[in-house]
């Protein structure tokens, strides 16, 4: 699924909780490699529950925390996934604890409305079902008025200059002043890409700037020394709100090959109100 999506955080009162469920803010943080929580939130169930969602796409993508026991055997929670009642099963369970995992997806749906339900099975009240956020390829005439929606880094609206090279499936650079530019219809942006092992650990800085305000530094951490795993799903910044309409971001990366690369893996754009057809160039 290359093209825009809407994404619903758990928070969101669009995706209906049946059954016990608890929210969380701030928890697991640290777990793997894949980052943390989207927006830093969770929901979690110790008990046999259910979710549904219903929307107006052709594609949808379910997210959470993957904390399994037994994942090859008998998985605990287990769960399974169903759009308009017809059962597309789950992805794989994973036997290390990760953040970000997909549970499930499908694509290649009629456009128009559908109702995804995920029923979830939890044996042991030690264990917990955590779902993370929603997100589904929206049908063209869906409003986009206070959504947010995830671009990719091959998005069209993405301008990179020609010292940005792949990075796997990413875009990255280590070239002093390498510089992007975003085109976006919105209030806000966060820009989302990966910390690299295979490079230089050392910290970095970059600006960013919207239209023609002063540039804000943002800050590349880097890996700590003592890890030797890339670390994904890392919101190197997201700007402050502004007016909702038409603007331009610009990024400049102010490291060098010496230091941490910038990457970009997708984009987060508050409010937008762009056209939801443009994906990959």
């Amino acid at each position: 699924m290359a093209t825009r999506k809407i994404v619903y955080d758990d928070r969101d009162s669009n995706i209906q909780y049946s059954g016990e469920w608890f929210r969380r803010t701030g928890d697991l943080e640290d777990i793997g490699n894949y980052g943390p929580p989207y927006l830093h939130t969770l929901h979690g169930t110790n008990h046999d529950a259910s979710i549904s969602f219903e929307f107006d796409g052709t594609g949808v993508e379910v997210f959470g925390t993957n904390i399994v026991n037994n994942p090859t055997i008998d998985p605990d929670p287990n769960f399974e996934c169903f759009i308009d009642g017809v059962s597309i099963g789950r992805d794989s369970p994973f036997e290390f604890q990760e953040n970000n995992w997909k549970l499930c997806e499908t694509d290649g749906l009629s456009t128009g409305q559908h109702k995804l339900r995920v029923d979830i099975k939890v044996k042991s009240r030690k264990q917990t079902f955590w779902l993370d956020k929603i997100q589904y390829v929206p049908s063209p005439s869906v409003p986009l008025d206070n959504k947010t929606i995830r671009i990719e880094n091959t998005d069209s609206a993405i301008l990179l200059d020609s010292t940005w090279g792949a990075f796997g499936p990413s875009n990255g650079t280590s070239v002093t002043n390498a510089v992007a530019h975003v085109d976006f219809n919105g209030t806000s942006v966060s820009w989302v890409g990966y910390i690299p092992s295979e490079f230089p650990h050392g910290s970095a800085f970059g600006t960013y700037s919207i239209d023609d305000s002063n540039a804000t530094d943002f800050n590349l951490s880097g890996l700590p020394g003592n890890k030797d795993t890339s670390e994904y799903n890392q919101v190197f910044f997201t700007t402050p709100e502004v007016k909702n309409g038409s603007h331009t971001l610009t990024v400049t990366f102010l490291g060098s090959e010496d230091t941490t690369p910038l990457t970009l893996d997708c984009l987060y754009i508050k409010d937008s109100t762009h056209s939801i057809s443009p994906s990959n160039t």
